[in-house]
């Protein structure tokens, strides 16, 4: 698994609802039947970022696995190219989105 990750207090599109990381994590990627591997370039609480040569519909509703944890159901929010933004239908727990971080090497600088 390819992982590395640096804080960041806010983005292009404004302000966030949750703390926003930028990480770079292979996850299991489900949409029906479909299967594949997605990179996830970006993380919170409330959802991730993910990179991926995947054709995705913003409104659809995707299955991503993060490392330790079972599927997580996302509603994809936004697609640009190549990236998609992705909201969680849950959120994560504050200290399971913190164990996650930290499996994937999560800076602060």
């Amino acid at each position: 698994m390819r992982v590395a990750a640096e804080l960041t207090n806010s983005g292009t599109a404004g302000p966030r609802r949750s703390q926003r990381r930028r990480v770079r994590m292979n996850a299991a990627f489900r949409e029906g039947h479909a299967r594949a591997m997605v990179d996830i370039i970006d993380l919170s609480a409330t959802g991730v970022k993910i990179e991926s040569h995947l054709t995705l519909q913003p409104n659809t509703r995707i299955w991503i696995r993060l490392p330790g944890l079972e599927p997580l159901e996302v509603r994809v929010a936004w697609v640009h190219r190549f990236e998609a933004g992705c909201e969680f239908i849950r959120p994560l727990h504050p200290a399971v989105f913190e164990r996650v971080a930290a499996v994937c090497g999560e800076t602060t600088r």
